[in-house]
């Protein structure tokens, strides 16, 4: 197991760090503040991760199903 002084632990997230928010680090004294506290909160400049489209056609797809299906059942118990 990693340890937590080990640059080898952190090294995937600073790398995500630093392309999320190269224009900013790429400023004359370009730097970012944040923190990870003991209680496992944190807050990291990240760009939000969104599903790529197919997967999201794919969600709604998914749930264009479940309504029908629930509307199908409702009506079947009413007779």
């Amino acid at each position: 197991m990693p340890l937590l002084h080990e640059f080898a632990t952190w090294e995937p997230l600073l790398r995500l760090l630093r392309a999320g928010n190269a224009q900013s680090l790429a400023a004359p004294g370009g730097h970012l503040a944040r923190r990870i506290d003991r209680g496992g909160g944190w807050s990291l400049p990240l760009p939000p991760r969104f599903p790529p489209p197919e997967r999201a056609l794919y969600v709604e797809h998914m749930q264009a199903r479940r309504d029908a299906a629930s509307a199908e059942r409702a009506r079947d118990s009413r007779c």
